[in-house]
Protein backbone atom coordinates (compact mmCIF):
# COMPACT_ATOMS: atom_id res chain seq x y z
CA UNK A 1 0.00 0.00 0.00
CA UNK A 2 2.81 2.39 0.85
CA UNK A 3 4.52 1.66 -2.44
CA UNK A 4 1.36 2.55 -4.38
CA UNK A 5 1.16 5.93 -2.68
CA UNK A 6 4.80 6.64 -3.49
CA UNK A 7 4.16 5.91 -7.17
CA UNK A 8 1.27 8.34 -7.14
CA UNK A 9 3.48 11.06 -5.65
CA UNK A 10 6.15 10.46 -8.28
CA UNK A 11 3.57 10.90 -11.03
CA UNK A 12 2.27 14.13 -9.47
CA UNK A 13 5.81 15.45 -9.20
CA UNK A 14 6.39 14.68 -12.88
CA UNK A 15 3.30 16.66 -13.85
CA UNK A 16 4.39 19.45 -11.52
CA UNK A 17 7.84 19.67 -13.12
CA UNK A 18 6.36 19.54 -16.63
CA UNK A 19 3.98 22.41 -15.97
CA UNK A 20 6.74 24.57 -14.50
CA UNK A 21 9.00 23.79 -17.46
CA UNK A 22 6.27 24.79 -19.91
CA UNK A 23 5.48 28.12 -18.31
CA UNK A 24 9.16 28.90 -17.64
CA UNK A 25 9.82 28.66 -21.36
CA UNK A 26 7.05 31.17 -22.07
CA UNK A 27 8.19 33.59 -19.37
CA UNK A 28 11.87 33.39 -20.38
CA UNK A 29 11.00 33.93 -24.03
CA UNK A 30 9.12 37.12 -23.25
CA UNK A 31 12.02 38.46 -21.18
CA UNK A 32 14.60 37.71 -23.86
CA UNK A 33 12.48 39.39 -26.53
CA UNK A 34 12.16 42.52 -24.42
CA UNK A 35 15.91 42.67 -23.86
CA UNK A 36 16.60 42.24 -27.56
CA UNK A 37 14.41 45.21 -28.47
CA UNK A 38 15.83 47.38 -25.69
CA UNK A 39 12.45 47.77 -23.99
CA UNK A 40 12.51 49.19 -20.48
CA UNK A 41 9.85 46.77 -19.31
CA UNK A 42 9.65 43.11 -20.28
CA UNK A 43 6.73 42.18 -22.50
CA UNK A 44 5.94 38.68 -21.35
CA UNK A 45 4.17 36.02 -23.35
CA UNK A 46 1.74 34.68 -20.74
CA UNK A 47 -0.13 32.37 -23.12
CA UNK A 48 1.23 29.25 -21.42
CA UNK A 49 0.03 30.52 -18.04
CA UNK A 50 -3.34 31.37 -19.53
CA UNK A 51 -3.69 27.96 -21.17
CA UNK A 52 -2.71 26.17 -17.96
CA UNK A 53 -5.18 28.28 -15.97
CA UNK A 54 -8.02 27.70 -18.41
CA UNK A 55 -7.42 23.94 -18.22
CA UNK A 56 -7.37 24.05 -14.40
CA UNK A 57 -10.68 25.92 -14.37
CA UNK A 58 -12.51 23.21 -16.31
CA UNK A 59 -14.74 20.74 -14.44
CA UNK A 60 -13.98 17.03 -14.11
CA UNK A 61 -17.22 15.46 -15.36
CA UNK A 62 -16.12 11.83 -15.80
CA UNK A 63 -15.94 9.73 -12.63
CA UNK A 64 -12.20 9.35 -11.84
CA UNK A 65 -12.55 7.18 -8.74
CA UNK A 66 -12.87 3.43 -8.14
CA UNK A 67 -15.61 1.46 -9.89
CA UNK A 68 -15.39 -1.75 -7.87
CA UNK A 69 -14.85 -2.66 -4.26
CA UNK A 70 -16.12 -4.64 -1.28
CA UNK A 71 -19.61 -4.34 0.13
CA UNK A 72 -19.94 -2.33 3.31
CA UNK A 73 -18.47 -4.28 6.21
CA UNK A 74 -21.07 -4.50 9.00
CA UNK A 75 -20.66 -3.38 12.60
CA UNK A 76 -17.70 -1.05 12.16
CA UNK A 77 -16.89 1.47 14.88
CA UNK A 78 -14.98 4.50 13.56
CA UNK A 79 -13.77 7.81 14.98
CA UNK A 80 -13.41 10.91 12.80
CA UNK A 81 -10.99 13.49 14.23
CA UNK A 82 -11.34 16.90 12.58
CA UNK A 83 -8.55 19.44 12.80
CA UNK A 84 -10.94 21.99 14.31
CA UNK A 85 -14.50 23.11 13.65
CA UNK A 86 -13.46 26.77 13.83
CA UNK A 87 -12.22 26.31 10.24
CA UNK A 88 -14.83 25.41 7.63
CA UNK A 89 -12.23 23.33 5.81
CA UNK A 90 -12.26 21.08 8.89
CA UNK A 91 -15.97 21.19 9.69
CA UNK A 92 -17.24 20.40 6.18
CA UNK A 93 -15.55 16.99 5.90
CA UNK A 94 -16.85 16.08 9.38
CA UNK A 95 -20.39 16.74 8.17
CA UNK A 96 -19.71 14.56 5.13
CA UNK A 97 -18.30 11.83 7.38
CA UNK A 98 -21.64 11.49 9.15
CA UNK A 99 -23.46 10.97 5.86
CA UNK A 100 -20.86 8.49 4.60
CA UNK A 101 -20.92 6.49 7.85
CA UNK A 102 -24.70 6.33 7.66
CA UNK A 103 -24.47 5.04 4.08
CA UNK A 104 -22.13 2.29 5.26
CA UNK A 105 -24.22 1.50 8.36
CA UNK A 106 -21.29 2.28 10.65
CA UNK A 107 -21.17 3.62 14.19
CA UNK A 108 -19.39 6.99 14.00
CA UNK A 109 -18.05 9.38 16.61
CA UNK A 110 -16.92 12.81 15.37
CA UNK A 111 -14.37 14.74 17.44
CA UNK A 112 -13.67 18.45 17.12
CA UNK A 113 -9.88 18.59 17.41
CA UNK A 114 -10.09 22.33 18.16
CA UNK A 115 -6.77 22.87 16.33
CA UNK A 116 -5.14 21.47 19.47
CA UNK A 117 -2.83 18.43 19.28
CA UNK A 118 -3.54 17.67 22.96
CA UNK A 119 -7.23 17.12 22.22
CA UNK A 120 -6.43 15.15 19.07
CA UNK A 121 -4.00 12.89 20.94
CA UNK A 122 -6.52 12.34 23.72
CA UNK A 123 -9.19 11.33 21.19
CA UNK A 124 -6.88 8.78 19.56
CA UNK A 125 -6.08 7.27 22.95
CA UNK A 126 -9.79 7.00 23.74
CA UNK A 127 -10.35 5.22 20.43
CA UNK A 128 -7.69 2.67 21.38
CA UNK A 129 -9.09 2.16 24.88
CA UNK A 130 -12.65 1.81 23.54
CA UNK A 131 -11.76 -0.75 20.84
CA UNK A 132 -12.54 1.28 17.74
CA UNK A 133 -11.96 -0.44 14.41
CA UNK A 134 -10.73 2.66 12.61
CA UNK A 135 -9.70 6.27 13.09
CA UNK A 136 -9.74 8.87 10.31
CA UNK A 137 -7.69 12.04 10.75
CA UNK A 138 -8.93 15.09 8.85
CA UNK A 139 -6.30 17.77 8.08
CA UNK A 140 -4.21 16.62 11.03
CA UNK A 141 -0.46 16.32 10.52
CA UNK A 142 0.64 12.98 11.94
CA UNK A 143 3.77 14.52 13.44
CA UNK A 144 1.55 16.24 16.02
CA UNK A 145 -0.03 12.95 17.13
CA UNK A 146 2.76 10.49 16.34
CA UNK A 147 2.84 8.65 19.65
CA UNK A 148 -0.92 8.13 19.84
CA UNK A 149 -1.08 6.98 16.22
CA UNK A 150 1.73 4.50 16.80
CA UNK A 151 -0.19 3.08 19.75
CA UNK A 152 -3.35 2.80 17.65
CA UNK A 153 -1.52 1.00 14.86
CA UNK A 154 0.03 -1.35 17.40
CA UNK A 155 -3.49 -2.17 18.60
CA UNK A 156 -4.48 -3.17 15.07
CA UNK A 157 -6.60 -0.09 14.37
CA UNK A 158 -6.76 1.26 10.82
CA UNK A 159 -5.68 4.92 10.88
CA UNK A 160 -6.67 6.75 7.72
CA UNK A 161 -5.94 10.31 6.73
CA UNK A 162 -7.65 12.84 4.50
CA UNK A 163 -6.22 16.26 3.63
CA UNK A 164 -3.31 15.72 5.97
CA UNK A 165 -0.48 15.27 3.50
CA UNK A 166 0.81 12.39 5.64
CA UNK A 167 3.17 9.66 4.50
CA UNK A 168 1.87 6.12 5.20
CA UNK A 169 4.13 3.93 7.32
CA UNK A 170 3.85 0.89 9.64
CA UNK A 171 3.75 3.17 12.69
CA UNK A 172 2.05 6.16 11.08
CA UNK A 173 -1.14 6.42 9.06
CA UNK A 174 -2.36 3.37 7.16
CA UNK A 175 -3.11 5.53 4.13
CA UNK A 176 -3.46 9.09 2.91
CA UNK A 177 -6.25 9.71 0.40
CA UNK A 178 -4.56 10.88 -2.77
CA UNK A 179 -5.14 14.36 -4.13
CA UNK A 180 -3.02 16.63 -6.37
CA UNK A 181 -1.62 18.77 -3.55
CA UNK A 182 1.32 20.61 -5.13
CA UNK A 183 -0.66 21.01 -8.35
CA UNK A 184 -3.12 23.22 -6.47
CA UNK A 185 -0.33 25.66 -5.68
CA UNK A 186 0.92 25.57 -9.26
CA UNK A 187 -2.56 26.31 -10.57
CA UNK A 188 -3.08 29.33 -8.34
CA UNK A 189 0.36 30.76 -9.15
CA UNK A 190 -0.20 30.24 -12.88
CA UNK A 191 -3.44 32.19 -12.66
CA UNK A 192 -1.85 35.06 -10.74
CA UNK A 193 1.05 35.26 -13.21
CA UNK A 194 -1.38 35.30 -16.13
CA UNK A 195 -3.57 37.97 -14.58
CA UNK A 196 -0.54 40.15 -13.78
CA UNK A 197 0.74 39.95 -17.33
CA UNK A 198 3.78 38.04 -16.15
CA UNK A 199 4.63 40.73 -13.59
CA UNK A 200 3.51 39.07 -10.36
CA UNK A 201 5.00 40.64 -7.23
CA UNK A 202 3.88 38.09 -4.69
CA UNK A 203 3.32 37.88 -0.97
CA UNK A 204 2.98 34.29 0.32
CA UNK A 205 1.69 33.20 3.71
CA UNK A 206 2.02 29.74 5.20
CA UNK A 207 0.68 27.80 8.19
CA UNK A 208 3.43 25.17 8.64
CA UNK A 209 1.42 23.09 11.13
CA UNK A 210 -0.49 21.73 8.10
CA UNK A 211 1.45 19.50 5.71
CA UNK A 212 -0.91 20.24 2.82
CA UNK A 213 -0.48 24.00 3.27
CA UNK A 214 3.28 23.63 3.05
CA UNK A 215 2.86 21.69 -0.21
CA UNK A 216 0.37 24.19 -1.66
CA UNK A 217 2.74 27.05 -0.97
CA UNK A 218 5.73 25.10 -2.23
CA UNK A 219 3.94 24.56 -5.54
CA UNK A 220 3.09 28.26 -5.78
CA UNK A 221 6.58 29.34 -4.72
CA UNK A 222 8.40 27.18 -7.26
CA UNK A 223 6.09 28.30 -10.05
CA UNK A 224 6.68 31.97 -9.23
CA UNK A 225 10.43 31.39 -8.94
CA UNK A 226 10.44 29.79 -12.38
CA UNK A 227 8.93 32.96 -13.87
CA UNK A 228 11.94 35.21 -14.54
CA UNK A 229 9.83 38.37 -14.70
CA UNK A 230 8.05 37.65 -11.40
CA UNK A 231 9.22 38.19 -7.85
CA UNK A 232 8.36 36.83 -4.42
CA UNK A 233 8.52 40.00 -2.36
CA UNK A 234 7.77 38.59 1.07
CA UNK A 235 6.75 35.43 2.91
CA UNK A 236 5.24 35.09 6.39
CA UNK A 237 4.19 32.20 8.63
CA UNK A 238 1.46 31.97 11.24
CA UNK A 239 -0.48 29.38 13.23
CA UNK A 240 -4.13 28.52 12.68
CA UNK A 241 -4.99 30.06 16.05
CA UNK A 242 -3.70 33.41 14.75
CA UNK A 243 -5.84 33.49 11.59
CA UNK A 244 -8.43 35.92 12.96
CA UNK A 245 -6.13 37.84 15.31
CA UNK A 246 -2.58 38.36 14.03
CA UNK A 247 -2.99 37.68 10.31
CA UNK A 248 -5.11 40.75 9.32
CA UNK A 249 -2.63 43.26 10.76
CA UNK A 250 0.32 41.18 9.54
CA UNK A 251 -0.91 41.31 5.95
CA UNK A 252 -1.80 45.00 5.96
CA UNK A 253 1.64 45.82 7.38
CA UNK A 254 3.31 43.69 4.72
CA UNK A 255 1.45 45.51 1.94
CA UNK A 256 2.23 48.94 3.39
CA UNK A 257 5.91 48.11 3.78
CA UNK A 258 6.11 46.63 0.26
CA UNK A 259 3.93 48.76 -2.05
CA UNK A 260 5.01 46.85 -5.16
CA UNK A 261 3.15 43.71 -3.98
CA UNK A 262 0.28 43.06 -6.41
CA UNK A 263 -0.46 39.42 -5.54
CA UNK A 264 -1.33 37.73 -2.24
CA UNK A 265 -1.46 33.94 -1.99
CA UNK A 266 -2.93 33.01 1.38
CA UNK A 267 -2.22 29.78 3.22
CA UNK A 268 -5.86 28.65 2.97
CA UNK A 269 -9.23 30.32 2.45
CA UNK A 270 -10.35 30.33 6.09
CA UNK A 271 -7.13 32.05 7.17
CA UNK A 272 -8.00 34.94 4.85
CA UNK A 273 -11.59 35.58 5.93
CA UNK A 274 -10.61 38.16 8.54
CA UNK A 275 -7.62 39.47 6.60
CA UNK A 276 -9.37 40.27 3.32
CA UNK A 277 -11.68 43.00 4.70
CA UNK A 278 -8.63 44.56 6.35
CA UNK A 279 -6.70 44.47 3.07
CA UNK A 280 -9.52 46.09 1.11
CA UNK A 281 -10.32 48.51 3.92
CA UNK A 282 -6.70 49.70 3.91
CA UNK A 283 -7.10 50.72 0.26
CA UNK A 284 -5.35 47.81 -1.43
CA UNK A 285 -8.18 47.28 -3.92
CA UNK A 286 -6.02 46.34 -6.91
CA UNK A 287 -4.05 43.60 -5.14
CA UNK A 288 -5.12 40.15 -6.34
CA UNK A 289 -5.87 37.75 -3.48
CA UNK A 290 -6.22 33.97 -3.68
CA UNK A 291 -6.37 31.01 -1.33
CA UNK A 292 -6.96 27.27 -1.13
CA UNK A 293 -9.90 24.95 -0.29
CA UNK A 294 -13.01 26.37 -1.98
CA UNK A 295 -15.01 26.99 1.21
CA UNK A 296 -18.40 28.70 0.98
CA UNK A 297 -17.51 32.12 2.46
CA UNK A 298 -14.51 32.51 0.17
CA UNK A 299 -16.54 31.51 -2.88
CA UNK A 300 -19.01 34.24 -1.97
CA UNK A 301 -16.17 36.75 -1.73
CA UNK A 302 -15.12 35.76 -5.24
CA UNK A 303 -18.71 36.28 -6.43
CA UNK A 304 -18.74 39.70 -4.81
CA UNK A 305 -15.48 40.67 -6.48
CA UNK A 306 -13.56 40.98 -3.20
CA UNK A 307 -11.40 37.87 -3.70
CA UNK A 308 -9.93 36.67 -6.98
CA UNK A 309 -9.43 32.92 -6.79
CA UNK A 310 -9.21 29.71 -4.82
CA UNK A 311 -7.46 26.49 -5.76
CA UNK A 312 -10.10 24.08 -4.54
CA UNK A 313 -10.45 20.42 -3.73
CA UNK A 314 -13.83 18.82 -2.90
CA UNK A 315 -13.13 18.23 0.77
CA UNK A 316 -16.42 16.40 1.40
CA UNK A 317 -15.71 14.05 -1.49
CA UNK A 318 -12.36 13.31 0.15
CA UNK A 319 -14.15 12.26 3.33
CA UNK A 320 -16.15 9.66 1.42
CA UNK A 321 -12.96 8.47 -0.27
CA UNK A 322 -11.38 7.96 3.15
CA UNK A 323 -14.30 5.79 4.28
CA UNK A 324 -14.02 3.76 1.08
CA UNK A 325 -10.36 3.00 1.77
CA UNK A 326 -11.12 2.08 5.39
CA UNK A 327 -13.80 -0.33 4.18
CA UNK A 328 -11.31 -1.93 1.80
CA UNK A 329 -8.67 -2.46 4.50
CA UNK A 330 -11.18 -3.85 7.01
CA UNK A 331 -12.39 -6.22 4.27
CA UNK A 332 -8.87 -7.53 3.69
CA UNK A 333 -8.30 -5.63 0.44
CA UNK A 334 -5.73 -3.06 -0.62
CA UNK A 335 -6.57 0.60 -0.79
CA UNK A 336 -6.95 2.18 -4.22
CA UNK A 337 -6.17 5.57 -5.67
CA UNK A 338 -9.28 7.68 -5.28
CA UNK A 339 -8.26 10.46 -7.71
CA UNK A 340 -9.99 13.24 -5.79
CA UNK A 341 -9.77 16.13 -8.27
CA UNK A 342 -8.93 19.81 -7.98
CA UNK A 343 -10.43 22.82 -9.73
CA UNK A 344 -9.24 26.39 -9.98
CA UNK A 345 -12.18 28.67 -9.16
CA UNK A 346 -11.84 32.33 -10.12
CA UNK A 347 -13.85 35.38 -11.05
CA UNK A 348 -13.82 33.90 -14.58
CA UNK A 349 -15.74 30.70 -13.77
CA UNK A 350 -17.45 31.39 -10.42
CA UNK A 351 -20.81 31.58 -12.22
CA UNK A 352 -20.49 27.82 -12.91
CA UNK A 353 -20.20 26.97 -9.19
CA UNK A 354 -23.38 26.29 -7.16
CA UNK A 355 -24.43 29.23 -5.01
CA UNK A 356 -24.74 27.34 -1.74
CA UNK A 357 -22.07 25.62 0.30
CA UNK A 358 -18.54 24.49 -0.41
CA UNK A 359 -17.45 23.29 -3.81
CA UNK A 360 -18.02 19.52 -3.75
CA UNK A 361 -16.82 18.60 -7.20
CA UNK A 362 -18.82 18.37 -10.39
CA UNK A 363 -19.89 14.70 -10.12
CA UNK A 364 -22.38 12.87 -7.90
CA UNK A 365 -19.63 11.08 -5.96
CA UNK A 366 -22.03 9.89 -3.24
CA UNK A 367 -23.97 7.72 -5.70
CA UNK A 368 -20.73 6.20 -6.99
CA UNK A 369 -19.61 5.15 -3.50
CA UNK A 370 -23.06 3.96 -2.45
CA UNK A 371 -23.18 1.73 -5.52
CA UNK A 372 -19.87 0.11 -4.53
CA UNK A 373 -20.84 -0.32 -0.89
CA UNK A 374 -24.18 -1.88 -1.81
CA UNK A 375 -22.38 -4.37 -4.03
CA UNK A 376 -24.26 -3.31 -7.14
Amino acid sequence: MTRRIMVRKSFCCSVFVAVIALVTQACSSGLDNAAATGADKAVVDVSAYENASQAAMKPVTTWPGPTQGPRARPGVKVMWIACGFAAEGCKGPAEAAEIAANALGWNLRVVDGQLDPRIQNRAISEAVDQDYDAIILSAVSVEAVAGAVQRARGAGIVVGSWDGGNEPSPTGVSFEVDQPIAEQGVNLANYMIWQSGGQARAYLTEAPEFNVVREWIRGARETLQACKTCEIVREDKFTAAEASTRVPSLMVSALRENPKINTVIGAYDASMLSALPSIRGAGFDSVRVGGFNGIAPWLQLIRNGQANATSAVPIKWGAWAAFDNVNRLLSGQDIVEQHVPTRLITTDNIADIPQQGQWEGDIDYMSEYRRIWLGS
